[in-house]
């Protein structure tokens, strides 16, 4: 967990982690917002419920050792 201020001077905390099977799902799962606000609290102790609000969701792709998925006969 990180906090940046981007070029609008609005805070953004993140990244949240979430495995996904495909690239087009891109929903924030609302469920998992307690354990977000845990996180942040861990910096900003006075957050209150409801303060935050998802800002966007991305796909980084999942970078895998190729050596070792080939079958060497």
């Amino acid at each position: 967990m990180h906090l940046t201020i981007d070029l609008g001077c609005q805070a953004r905390f993140g990244p949240d982690v979430e495995w996904v099977n495909s690239p087009d799902e891109l929903d924030v799962d609302p469920s998992r917002g307690d354990a977000f606000y845990a996180e942040v609290r861990k910096y900003w102790p006075g957050l209150q419920d409801g303060t935050l609000q998802a800002g966007y969701a991305g796909v980084r792709p999942k970078l895998q050792d190729w050596m070792r998925q080939l079958e060497i006969l």
